[in-house]
This record gives C-alpha cells, sequence and structure tokens, in this order.
C-alpha cells in the first residue's frame, strides 16, 4: 500500500472516526482506523466500535493498493504536526506503515485487515432522503434530553416517528423528568414507502449533530430489512449503526390538554441569561433554580448553603395571574430554553407540582416539557 494525500482532508476524516474508537480496550481492532488504497476509488477510511461502522472515501494518488489498520488516537495526534500539504503514507512491512512529509516520518505497527471486523452489508427495507442541516439541527434540538440511564435502554435514544401522508418526521427524547417533542413539517427529497418508527441510539445522535454538514446535501436514512440496523449516507460518507429494538413510550398521551392550563408568557434570552447568572451559587447537590412569577415581574434566584444567595428580577406582563414559584433543575430549564428559535415563548401549567409544557408562541410544533421539583411542606 502507498499513496500520497491531502493532509488536511486526512485530518479531518481521522478526527471523525477516531471520535467513536475505544482506545486502551481488550478488543484492539476498535482503536484502529483500516485504511484501504484503491485505484478505482481512492483511499477508504473504517472504523467501528462494534455498534457503530464509519466509513469515509477520500481522493488520493493509489501507487499501490493495500489495506492494514492504524491505531486511530496516534494517528490523529501525529498527522496534525505535519506541516506539508501532501502526505505519504507506506505500508512498508506486512503489518508496518510510514507516514511522510518533507522533514517528518512516523512510523506504526498495523492490524492486518483479516483480523479488522467486516464492515457490514446493509440489506434495504425502506428508505428516506432529507436535507443534512434539517437533520443536524433538528437532532441537536431534541438530542438533549436523551435518558443517561441505561437501566432503562429504550430512553437512552430518540424516537424517530416519521408519516409519510403528513411528510412529517417528529423526534421524540425523554428521561421520565423531561420530554422534549419535535415535529418536523418539511420538504422530504425521497418519502419513505410506509411509515418508519425507530429509536435512535444516543451515540449516533451524538456523532451526526457534530459531523453533518450545514448545508442541503441530501442525506439517505436507510433501515435495514430485520429493523435492527440504519445506515446514514452523504457525500462519500456511510454511518452504520445499530438501533434500539423495543416499545418507545407512547408520548402522545401524556401530552396535557393545553386548553385548561394556565399559561404565562416569557421572554427566552432574558430569563435564559438570569438562570445562567444564579448558577453560579445554585446548591450543587439539587442544582435547582426558583422561579418566581408575580404580575410584573419574574424573579430568578438560587442559593448555596453557607455561600449566599444569587438572584436576578425581570420586568414581565402577565396582569391576569396569582402568584407562584416554581422549583425547577437548573440544566433542564437552561437546556430547554436554548433550544427554542424564537424569543416568545409560553409556559403552560396548571400548579406548581404538575407538569410545565413550554412551547414557541408562535410556532407550537416544537415543545418541552418537565416536572418541577415539589415544594417542602
Amino acid at each position: 500500500m502507498k499513496f500520497v494525500i491531502k493532509k488536511d482532508e486526512l485530518i479531518q476524516a481521522v478526527s471523525e472516526l477516531n471520535s467513536i474508537l475505544v482506545p486502551g480496550t481488550t478488543y484492539r481492532a476498535i482503536s484502529f482506523i483500516m485504511v484501504k488504497a484503491t485505484k478505482d476509488k481512492g483511499v477508504i477510511l473504517e472504523a467501528t466500535d462494534y455498534e457503530i461502522n464509519l466509513k469515509k472515501v477520500l481522493d488520493a494518488n493509489v501507487i499501490e493498493e493495500g489495506a492494514l489498520g492504524i491505531p486511530g488516537k496516534y494517528l490523529n495526534m501525529a498527522i496534525k504536526d505535519f506541516e506539508d500539504e501532501d502526505i505519504e503514507v507506506e505500508q512498508v512491512k506486512s503489518e508496518k506503515v510510514i507516514i511522510r512529509g518533507a522533514n517528518k516520518n512516523i512510523s506504526f505497527l498495523g492490524l492486518a485487515e483479516n483480523e479488522y471486523p467486516v464492515y457490514p452489508e446493509i440489506e434495504e427495507k425502506d428508505s428516506f432522503i432529507l436535507p443534512s442541516t434539517i437533520l443536524k439541527n433538528n437532532i441537536k434540538r431534541t438530542g438533549y434530553a436523551v435518558s443517561k440511564d441505561t437501566a432503562n435502554m429504550i430512553l437512552v435514544g430518540s424516537l424517530w416517528d416519521i408519516e409519510k401522508e403528513k411528510k412529517q418526521i417528529t423526534m421524540v427524547a425523554t428521561d421520565s423528568h423531561r420530554m422534549v417533542v419535535n415535529r418536523i413539517k418539511t420538504d422530504f427529497q425521497k418519502l419513505p414507502e410506509e411509515n418508519i418508527r425507530i429509536i435512535v441510539p444516543e451515540k449516533l445522535l451524538n456523532y451526526l449533530s457534530n459531523t453533518l454538514p450545514l448545508s442541503d446535501i441530501p442525506v439517505s436514512i436507510v433501515i435495514t430489512q430485520d429493523g435492527s440496523k440504519i445506515a446514514i449516507k452523504y457525500e462519500n460518507n456511510e454511518v452504520i449503526s445499530k438501533l434500539i429494538v423495543g416499545n418507545y413510550p407512547d408520548y402522545y398521551d401524556i401530552i396535557p390538554d393545553t386548553s385548561t392550563m394556565k399559561q404565562l408568557k416569557v421572554k427566552k434570552n432574558p430569563v435564559l441569561k438570569a438562570i445562567k447568572f444564579v448558577s453560579i451559587l445554585a446548591e450543587k447537590k439539587s442544582y435547582n433554580v426558583n422561579l418566581n412569577f408575580n404580575k410584573d415581574s419574574l424573579n430568578v434566584y438560587s442559593d448555596l448553603t453557607d455561600v449566599g444567595e444569587a438572584k436576578d428580577i425581570i420586568a414581565l406582563e402577565n396582569p391576569d395571574i396569582e402568584p407562584i414559584n416554581f422549583i425547577l433543575n437548573i440544566n433542564f430549564i437552561k437546556e430547554a430554553l436554548t433550544w427554542f428559535e424564537n424569543e416568545d415563548l409560553i409556559m403552560f401549567y396548571s400548579d406548581v407540582r404538575s407538569p410545565i409544557l413550554i412551547t414557541d408562541e408562535k410556532d407550537d410544533d416544537y415543545f418541552t416539557m418537565m416536572m418541577p421539583i415539589r415544594p417542602i411542606e
């Protein structure tokens, strides 16, 4: 194997592949990037952690074909220090590779291709295509609420509910204490043959939110015949991941009827700034914040035992409300407010112990719910 490749293109690809690798594991292969040089396709890079498989195809001047695994962590660190625009990669022994620039070179002991996991073949059941920007932004707007508790693996992922007739994809994430629902009505570049309902794991969500380009390039999402895997393809990139198999909670059954609830109007940015300010003195054990609503103001405050109290007062106009104080997890409310696109929000509530629903005054297709913390009687 021998080829010459643009350094910057290799750096970007290796960095993305390296994000899923698991160094220092007994499964040696999942700390390596498999590098395949082919004269017809260019250089193919593969990485896997046995849950996600990544493939990237790069243009290169391939002099000799071949394949060898290179330690991902060390390759990622090494190539960033080459000053050259082009670098040369050459396999000099059956399991040794040298990377050269004009004044630098580094060698690695590699991994034979037959010791590396076989890249999975995909048998397609159904697929749809969305612009990259739509997919990336809406993953970010929901992924923050995915559960971290592996005791309930169904919730360690986001539900994607694709309804063909409505031309709509709904993304849902919950950790049982909060839930975010994002109904996206958009022009699919290709609609699925039938409705699709899948649970996308958090690791894949994180990878996509970080690596999908902010452009209108088409992203093809393929579901396998057995429904256990998803393949995402765009430009010269392919990601194959396991899906979470099981029944996601019927989220629509727990969405309250807002017509029977009281409501408060708030401005996103002043409240968000106040919450960030008082978080300095939020009690570390509970990390709570108080939102104390009056007819003409909102008092945002928190305290830290034996240190002090932080408070910010925001002018509001809710003349018809009775004063009420909500105690909320400060991270929950901060993350929720961050992802609303518009400034004017509505908080629907029944009392200080029932779920709060927050939505955009101009767009009720995106909303979040959270449970307040019960006040001490």
